[in-house]
């Protein structure tokens, strides 16, 4: 996995700053026997970046309990205490965490961007090349919509973990409206049928 970092690092796509092209000269050979191992050998791949992208992002989750304990030492000792030195002290620091927090925030998602868009692109050249690979005999294995489906929808979310979803936006499914024949019945419900009911005796 090291030689294909290497490779891709030190091959003719290689623009001056270190930064990648695509498609990479050789995006090595995946291990397919089960999907965790394909994810594993997106993660050894780029195994250098995913531990700094781990490192930024400890390190961002670890400073964001220092903004609350900061804010409570100025109020208590600045405010309250009426000590102007102690308020520009705490403020301060304050200030410095925030500073501090946004630029780790910065490379965090930059460098996690660059993990999900190396995983995605890598993805799809090893999907390619085996496409290219089968040839005429793929039509006879896999239709045409599953590819199209593979090659648009998993090649680019398979790297990219699904986030949690925001309580704000899940909504609840909406309401049906009552059938035409429910009209005027204020008893009937939005779910009743409109079958026709045996005549009463």
């Amino acid at each position: 996995m090291a030689r294909n970092e290497r490779r891709d690092r030190g091959g003719p796509g290689v623009r001056p700053g270190h930064a990648r092209r695509v498609p990479y000269a050789d995006p090595g050979v995946p291990d397919h026997r089960t999907p965790l191992r394909f994810l594993w050998w997106l993660t050894a791949s780029q195994r250098r970046r995913v531990l700094l992208g781990s490192l930024w992002g400890t390190a961002w989750m670890c400073l964001l309990i220092a903004p609350p304990y900061l804010m409570s030492r100025a109020i208590d000792d600045g405010l309250r205490g009426r000590d102007p030195g102690a308020l520009l002290l705490w403020t301060g620091g304050l200030l410095a965490t925030g500073a501090a927090l946004a630029v780790l925030g910065v490379l965090r998602h930059r460098t996690m961007t660059r993990v999900r868009v190396d995983a995605a692109y890598r993805t799809v050249q090893v999907v390619t090349r085996h496409v290219t690979r089968l040839g005429s005999a793929l039509p006879r294995q896999v239709s045409a919509g599953e590819l199209t489906h593979l090659q648009a929808g998993t090649s680019a979310g398979s790297p990219r973990p699904s986030p949690s979803p925001d309580p704000a936006s899940v909504r609840p499914p909406p309401t049906p409206s009552p059938p035409s024949c429910c009209s005027g019945s204020p008893r009937c419900s939005p779910w009743s049928s409109c079958s026709a009911s045996p005549p009463s005796p």
